[in-house]
């Protein structure tokens, strides 16, 4: 057993410190999401979700899948520092130009709607959540296996936002401020945290920000990545515009609240494929058996657990809702049930895409999410003006299973060959 820890000693610290990561990143959740229920209002949390969810859109193009393209660059290229300064300084100068892009758009989005430029002034504030994200430093802690790092700057911006909110959020009136906080919070923690990693690369030269050549290199081993989030926010936070447009605050609060319980439980699998996902990689190269069977036993542990867990939402789903809303909502309660029964697939999501790209499968990845953006486009306009935000949820739970059965198609599909050329050779 000693033995064992010793072995996955790495892999046990990365998996820690993520889920302490994910575990702050919920807790504080638990905390805001009912006060900001009760003091906003159903109605402007509603409309506080609505903003962000737009602004999500923005946040996608600025971090152009960096995350998983980048954080693989690194961890190929731990010992040549001059890689390592390459690969660091030309992801900054593509966030820095996918900024510029991201403000542009948002600039013509608030002049050509109507209902957007109403809230112009909550779209200014939360833009500052996009210049946070040029600093989003994440894929090069994971990458050089430093999720210490990570944690510490998780809490304190959790830490902060949470002050902020209990400070400033008082009533409905307090709107602007929710957004502020959430906007300025992360700024402050990205800043220190770019600065820490920026001491850790050696040798970096600022003026490897402005390398075309670099950043193109970027761009292009980050698209498909990219392209697949992007088209993954269609079949998930596209419903909440949706409803947004079509539907009245007051039922974006009430899809809003049963969404935000049922993501902040399903994120706890985040770290688990995250955590792995370094691992994974090397057992590829090493031997397809090994990271085979190693996907399995991960697999088979995320689905008996997370299915545990759906079981036990869908029979608790009146008293989540009033422990979050402070009162009986049944229509929030119906919301939540149906999201339950998408427990036992939407936890593979990450896992899947990170197997995807490890087996070379970038463009099944852009596949998969296209095909499921598009059947969710379909479903979701029908759904959601026919039935509202039980419509939306519904379309919730067709995409996340569509999106885990694709996938899963295209691993074992490519496993199954790799076996066939190994036993044949």
């Amino acid at each position: 057993m000693r033995k064992l820890i010793t072995k996955n000693k790495q892999l046990i610290e990365n998996y820690l410190s993520l889920s302490s990561i994910q575990l702050i990143g919920y807790l504080v959740p638990l905390i805001v999401l009912p006060y900001l229920v009760r003091n906003l209002g159903i109605e402007e949390y509603g409309h506080l979700v609505f903003v962000q969810v737009n602004i999500s859109y923005f946040v996608i193009l600025v971090n152009y899948g960096f995350n998983l393209s980048a954080t693989n660059q690194i961890s190929k290229n731990l010992t040549k520092d001059t890689e390592i300064v390459k690969i660091f300084s030309s992801v900054i100068g593509a966030k820095i130009g996918l900024f510029l892009i991201a403000i542009f758009l948002l600039v013509i989005l608030l002049f050509i709607s109507d209902q957007l430029r109403m809230d112009i002034e909550l779209y200014i504030v939360a833009s500052l959540f996009l210049v946070a994200n040029i600093f989003s430093i994440d894929w090069f802690f994971q990458g050089v296996q430093k999720m210490y790092y990570l944690t510490i700057g998780s809490l304190s911006g959790r830490i902060i936002y949470l002050i902020l909110i209990l400070s400033l959020v008082s009533n409905e009136n307090d709107l602007y401020w929710a957004v502020f906080s959430y906007s300025i919070s992360a700024l402050l923690v990205n800043i220190v945290l770019f600065l820490v990693a920026c001491k850790m690369v050696k040798g970096l030269n600022f003026i490897g920000f402005f390398s075309l050549s670099a950043i193109k290199m970027q761009m292009r081993n980050g698209f498909y990545i990219f392209s697949s989030q992007f088209f993954v926010s269609i079949y998930s936070s596209v419903n909440l515009s949706i409803l947004g447009f079509f539907g009245l605050p007051q039922a974006l609060g009430v899809y809003a609240i049963g969404e935000k319980i049922y993501k902040l439980l399903v994120g706890f699998a985040a770290p688990v494929a995250q955590a792995v996902y370094p691992h994974m990689a090397g057992l590829y190269a090493d031997s397809v058996r090994s990271y085979s069977l190693f996907s399995r036993r991960i697999s088979l542990g995320i689905l008996g657990f997370f299915g545990l867990i759906g079981i036990c939402v869908f029979l608790l789903a009146p008293y989540l809702i009033l422990i979050i809303s402070g009162t009986e909502n049944n229509e929030a309660v119906l919301v939540l049930r149906i999201l339950s029964m998408a427990f036992v697939f939407s936890p593979f999501g990450g896992l899947f895409t990170q197997m995807l790209i490890i087996q070379g499968l970038e463009k099944r990845v852009f596949l998969i999410t296209i095909v499921t953006a598009l059947v969710n486009l379909i479903f979701v306009f029908p759904l959601t003006i026919y039935y509202s935000f039980i419509g939306t949820a519904i379309s919730v739970l067709i995409s996340a299973f569509l999106v885990i059965i694709l996938a899963l198609h295209f691993i074992m599909a490519d496993l199954n060959v790799r076996y066939y050329k190994v036993f044949f050779n």
